[in-house]
C-alpha cells in the first residue's frame, strides 16, 4: 500500500522594527515604542517517521522541506492517488482511493495538527467524498466552487463541483486528452495558472519518457 507523505516547510520570522532611517537597519529599539513586542517561538515535535529514500526533494529545497511518513490512511483503499486539503476546511484531507480503477473515489478524513499547524496524523476513518471512477494522481481546486481531477487510463480530465457526490456526466464536464496538444501525454500532472498571469495556458500536461 502506498504511504501518505507530508512535506513541511520551515519559516523564519522577523523581529520588531529597530530605530534608524525608518527601515529594518539594526540599531536600538524605537524609543517611541512603549513596550517591545516579542513572539513566543513554538517548538513542535515532528512526526516520528521520516520518509524513506524513495521520497526525494530537489536539492534547492532540501533545507526548506522535510517529508514524513504518516502511514496508511484509515478507510481509504489502495492504491492511493492524489490528495489535497479541503478548500472549505483546513482540517479535512481529500485523497483518492482505489486509484486508476472503476471503483475509484475521493475520500475525506479529518487530520490532526500540531501547534505549528503541521499535519501529524489522521483522526477517525475516511468516508466517501465523491464517486470518481479511475481517479488518478491529480486533485486541484481551480476556484472555491470547482475541482479538477484526472482519470487514468482513460486519458480524461474531469471537473467536480464542490459539494457534488459524483462528477457530472460527460461530455460537458469531461475532456479526453489523447489528441491535439495533449497527444502522447502519459501520467500527466495538472497545474493551475493564476488569472492575470502572463502565461495563457490554464492547464498543462507532462509527457513521461
Amino acid at each position: 500500500m502506498r504511504a501518505a507523505l507530508l512535506c513541511i516547510i520551515t519559516l523564519a520570522a522577523c523581529g520588531p522594527s529597530m530605530s534608524g532611517a525608518g527601515d529594518d537597519t539594526p540599531g536600538e529599539l524605537d524609543a517611541a515604542t512603549p513596550d517591545a513586542v516579542f513572539v513566543d517561538v513554538i517548538e513542535c515535535t515532528p512526526p516520528p517517521m521520516v520518509a524513506g529514500p524513495e521520497v526525494q526533494i530537489a536539492a534547492p529545497y532540501t533545507g526548506l522541506y522535510t517529508a514524513y511518513d504518516l502511514g496508511t490512511v484509515p478507510g481509504v483503499p489502495s492504491p492511493l492517488g492524489g490528495a489535497t486539503v479541503h478548500i472549505g476546511d483546513d482540517d479535512t484531507l481529500l485523497i483518492a482511493g482505489n486509484s486508476e480503477n472503476g471503483g475509484g473515489a475521493i475520500y475525506q478524513i479529518d487530520v490532526t495538527r500540531d501547534g505549528c499547524g503541521h499535519i501529524t496524523g489522521f483522526a477517525g476513518t475516511a468516508t466517501v467524498h465523491a464517486t470518481t471512477p479511475y481517479v488518478d494522481a491529480n486533485l486541484i481546486y481551480v476556484n472555491p466552487a470547482l475541482m479538477l481531477y484526472t482519470q487514468w487510463p482513460q486519458f480524461i480530465l474531469s471537473q467536480l463541483p464542490v459539494g457534488a457526490a459524483t462528477s457530472p456526466s460527460p461530455p460537458s464536464t469531461s475532456w479526453r486528452v489523447t489528441t491535439g496538444r495533449f497527444s502522447g501525454v502519459h501520467h500527466w500532472p495538472v497545474l493551475g495558472v493564476p488569472r492575470g498571469a502572463a502565461a495563457r495556458t490554464r492547464a498543462a500536461g507532462c509527457r513521461r519518457s
